[in-house]
């Protein structure tokens, strides 16, 4: 399906293709789709009576610091996402540039509609921010990587057994990484660096308090759910992750 797009964005026909090329035409693909969807509404005339929500679950990394896909590391390629909503008539077009996590998504959503947060939502409700309040722009955002978030050769229990790779905090467009697996530390400011090329702290530097609190509830979290027993999937569950690459 991916090759239906090679022409539309201008690339030579080849046998094969790199991975960023592909990453283009599966883009092109969902743009295609997201299109369509949006043209059919406007057809039954229901645009002016939908909320439309675009995310995504997780950012790619095509190659940054020499890694190519997702879940392993906690650089921006992997971390930035796209996230709007849009509500004609409701919410005023406009951009926020403060930090903003996809667990926002529902207590806004929730909130836009009117209807109550449940009590154990833990997202920012934006609602009021659309409406003119000042955005948390001191926000403190929390990040992990874990080797469970892809399941290739070992079930479940064992993925998710394998632990931590990596936590992080973003507050102020400055960054904290701490590799849980070799013990080193990165601190970088998005501002003067986006790339993260740079790391204003030693390698093997000591996470910083505000990052060691968020490792120790996250991994006192992760022993919580190792007690937990999993319900076992049904074939339906298992070929619908397989079709996103989940499981092989």
């Amino acid at each position: 399906m991916w090759r239906d797009y090679i022409d539309q964005l201008g690339m030579p026909r080849v046998d094969r293709y790199p991975p960023s090329d592909r990453y283009d035409t599966e883009i092109a693909f969902v743009d295609d789709s997201i299109g369509l969807l949006l043209t059919e509404l406007d057809n039954l005339d229901l645009m002016q009576e939908t909320m439309i929500v675009f995310a995504a679950d997780h950012g790619e990394s095509l190659g940054e610091h020499g890694y190519w896909g997702h879940g392993r590391h906690l650089y921006e390629p992997t971390l930035r996402i796209p996230m709007s909503i849009t509500w004609p008539g409701r919410i005023e077009p406009q951009e926020v540039s403060a930090p903003a996590l996809i667990i926002d998504l529902a207590p806004t959503v929730l909130s836009l509609i009117g209807e109550q947060n449940p009590a154990g939502f833990k997202g920012y409700d934006w609602s009021a921010v659309f409406s003119g309040s000042p955005p948390p722009m001191d926000r403190l955002t929390h990040y992990q990587a874990h080797r469970g978030a892809v399941i290739s050769r070992h079930d479940s229990d064992l993925a998710r057994k394998a632990g931590l790779l990596a936590v992080g905090i973003l507050k102020n467009n400055r960054k904290e990484i701490y590799r849980t697996e070799n013990r080193r530390r990165g601190l970088y400011d998005l501002d003067a660096d986006p790339a993260e090329l740079t790391s204003l702290s030693a390698k093997r530097g000591s996470p910083s308090e505000a990052l060691q609190l968020w490792m120790t509830a996250l991994s006192s979290a992760l022993d919580s759910f190792e007690d937990m027993v999993p319900e076992p999937l049904d074939e339906e569950s298992i070929e619908h992750l397989r079709s996103l690459g989940y499981v092989d």
